[in-house]
C-alpha cells in the first residue's frame, strides 16, 4: 500500500473530510479524528505523506486528531 499524494488521492481525501465537516455543521458537533494511522508494512515515505495529509486536512477543518 502506498500513498503518492496525487491530485486524485488528495481530492478523494478532501471529499471525505468535506462530507464529515458538513455533517458536523448540520448537527452542531465537533469532530475528533481518533487514533488514525498507516499500515506498518507500507513504505515509510508513504506513511509519513499519508499521515501529514490526513492531519493537515483535519486541521484545515478545525477537527482535532490523535495519531496511533
Amino acid at each position: 500500500t502506498t500513498w503518492e499524494g496525487t491530485a486524485d488521492e488528495r481530492a478523494a481525501l478532501r471529499k471525505d473530510f468535506d462530507a464529515v465537516a458538513q455533517w458536523a455543521k448540520d448537527h452542531d458537533r465537533p469532530i475528533f479524528l481518533g487514533e488514525f494511522g498507516a499500515y506498518s508494512r507500507a513504505p515509510m515515505a508513504s506513511r509519513v505523506a499519508w499521515t501529514s495529509a490526513v492531519a493537515r486536512e483535519a486541521e484545515a477543518r478545525g477537527f482535532s486528531w490523535a495519531y496511533w
